[in-house]
């Protein structure tokens, strides 16, 4: 058999799989929505739906990030669930874990918990991967707002959470959101060097802070260090 053929054939099945699965796009959605739903409900949390992942976005990061391989692509779907604090997240955590089960149907592809002492920046967080009854796979991410303030651009946050948490947050705790993921970012591409050290030690002290009590000194203190870090680092923070 030769290599082009093989590649043909390849080729042909991944474009099937894509095509299964965006044709079941819109009953992966109401499959994750109702378990999201169910879910949040119990433990006294939120449920926030992402729209369906657009398909050139979705062959971009297949191609990009994925190998080609379209069955590695889970976020399709995917949705958020906001719990208010930490003992909250784990019955969320738990709840998922004992009702994605096959006996229900259901499947975890994908159990992740990102502990803020093992990030080099401080992020913490849940992400699950669950493949549903429909045999799709969707995500949910499971977190604490304040944490997901921090990492969200803020117009971004505003127009998936609501303006009311986000103001609610920022009155507290008086340090602006979004700066999480640039601070990454400088960690990132300048590993190993002073820069990338500065940022990752200023937003692991920034996401502590956001899981913690607000104080009104302390924010003001680390908005500082905040505004003098963008300084000399303007392009990591622009749009």
């Amino acid at each position: 058999m030769s290599q082009d053929f093989l590649s043909q054939i390849r080729a042909q099945a991944q474009q099937r799989i894509a095509r299964r699965m965006y044709g079941q796009a819109d009953e992966s959605e109401r499959l994750l929505q109702q378990l999201g739903t169910d879910i949040a409900t119990a433990c006294g949390c939120t449920a926030v739906f992402g729209a369906q992942k657009n398909l050139g976005r979705a062959q971009q990061k297949v191609m990009g990030e994925k190998g080609g391989d379209w069955y590695e692509l889970y976020d399709v779907v995917r949705m958020t669930i906001l719990a208010p604090n930490i003992s909250t997240l784990r019955q969320v955590q738990t709840m998922i874990r004992t009702q994605c089960t096959a006996r229900n149907g259901l499947g975890i592809i994908r159990d992740f918990e990102q502990v803020a002492s093992q990030s080099a920046c401080g992020y913490s967080g849940l992400n699950f991967v669950v493949r549903l009854q429909n045999g799709e796979a969707g995500e949910i991410q499971a977190n604490l707002p304040n944490v997901l303030y921090g990492q969200f651009k803020e117009s971004l946050f505003q127009q998936v959470f609501g303006v009311s948490l986000f103001m609610r947050i920022k009155s507290s705790y008086q340090v602006e959101g979004g700066v999480g993921h640039p601070f990454y970012e400088i960690y990132r591409t300048g590993r190993g060097t002073m820069q990338g050290k500065q940022a990752a030690d200023l937003s692991t002290r920034y996401f502590n802070y956001l899981r913690g009590m607000p104080n009104l000194n302390v924010g003001k203190a680390l908005q500082q260090e905040i505004d003098t870090f963008k300084q000399s680092n303007r392009s990591a923070f622009r749009g």
